[in-house]
């Protein structure tokens, strides 16, 4: 059988080599507070023999014999803190006033014996870290294998050797301050890991930022009415909007990895536009125009490049117009200022025509108000002229 330290509780675990062995696969109980052993708590036993410094090392010792404790005291108070009680009670309470580094009981004790604290000690979260050191004048085997299987890490029969009892101690430091070690590494493994774990949710949720991001945009270039491709810094294709598609006839998949001349050009030979890009100028940047073979008209291109903080290129965004879709644009403009005109030509003949009604019957009705007559020559005049201009207007609009 092998011995492990508990991490938790610092007890004392029997167990075969065999377990031992698959430690690592698969971690057991702590057979005192049943907190789980993994390799990582095993303590290695090759330490460098180095003498460890015990001054600030507090000792309670718990023992309902006086000679005993003013013994113990005597022979050790200059290599440690010593701490004395006679009862179990006293011994918890300086246990929880003081937290000593180290605790050694007598088992046989009036009213709480030995192993009701140590019990109660186990018990208790903010001392189960504690080594516990039963010292008695029992010598019997079931009474150490006893004191073991609660949590005690060692076991002194009295009387006890000062050397014995130093080298003893000085082991226990060792061992303690090994499990310590331990601790901290653990914890900072575990702070590591939370820290990988926070970066990662943090990564994962700029990721789906960016890609709602990239899908917003997506969506909205599939609604214009130009070629819009993204590439990579190394200028290759990764996405083609709708109109791209529509006018090569060609899907997706067979666009992505093509360089943009793939889209522009019969040849292998690379568009200028894609080794130029374009100049900003008065925050916008400037349009390159090259004749495209494969659709047989002049395109215009603009390169607009997507850098990170570092200024390192990320991507590209390549927007073509064929001058084909400029006219038609163009075309589409002089359509909706025809039917503008037309409307308010219109608008406008049928004023004329309220007009004239309106002045004909002024004119014709009886007055002798020289004024008014006068007036309404001027407005009749004027409408004749409106009409001329107007019949001139629908005249150059029709040709």
């Amino acid at each position: 059988m092998l011995v492990i330290f508990c991490e938790e509780c610092g007890g004392k675990n029997m167990v075969d080599q065999e377990t031992l062995e698959h430690l690592e696969e698969q971690a057991i109980n702590c057979q005192v507070c049943n907190s789980h052993i993994s390799m990582e708590t095993v303590i290695s036993y090759s330490g460098s023999g180095k003498s460890a410094d015990t001054k600030d090392l507090r000792l309670l010792f718990v023992d309902d014999d006086p000679i005993f404790l003013e013994l113990m005291n005597a022979a050790i108070t200059k290599e440690y803190m010593v701490s004395l009680a006679q009862t179990g009670e006293e011994g918890l309470r300086l246990a929880e006033e003081l937290t000593p580094d180290m605790i050694f009981l007598d088992i046989n004790m009036p009213g709480m014996d030995g192993y009701e604290i140590c019990t109660e000690l186990k018990n208790n979260v903010q001392l189960r870290h504690i080594p516990v050191i039963f010292i008695s004048a029992n010598t019997a085997v079931d009474d150490e294998w006893k004191g073991l299987n609660l949590g005690a890490v060692d076991y002194m029969s009295k009387p006890i050797e000062p050397q014995i009892f130093h080298a003893r101690v000085s082991v226990h430091i060792r061992i303690q301050k090994l499990l310590n070690e331990h601790k901290k590494e653990a914890q900072n493994s575990r702070d590591l890991a939370q820290k990988l774990k926070e970066n990662a949710l943090l990564l994962e949720e700029k990721k789906e930022i960016h890609n709602f991001a990239l899908m917003a945009l997506k969506n909205g270039l599939d609604e214009v009415n130009q070629m819009v491709s993204l590439l990579d810094s190394n200028g290759k294709i990764k996405w083609v909007n709708n109109k791209c598609s529509k006018t090569l006839g060609l899907p997706l998949e067979n666009i992505i990895g093509h360089s943009c001349s793939y889209l522009f050009s019969d040849t292998a030979e690379e568009c200028a536009a894609c080794f130029e890009p374009s100049v900003k100028k008065n925050n916008e940047y400037q349009a390159i125009e090259h004749f495209s073979s494969k659709l047989q008209t002049q395109v215009s291109h603009k390169h607009i490049p997507v850098f990170n903080d570092e200024g390192e290129l990320l991507s590209q965004i390549h927007i073509a117009t064929p001058h084909d879709n400029i006219q038609e644009e163009q075309r589409q403009e002089k359509d909706r200022l025809e039917q503008f005109v037309q409307k308010r030509l219109t608008d406008l003949a049928n004023l004329v025509t309220t007009l004239s009604a309106v002045s004909h019957s002024v004119t014709n009705a009886k007055t002798e108000d020289e004024q008014f007559v006068e007036y309404s020559g001027y407005v009749s005049n004027s409408l004749s002229k409106l009409t001329e201009i107007l019949d001139e207007l629908k005249h150059r609009t029709a040709t």
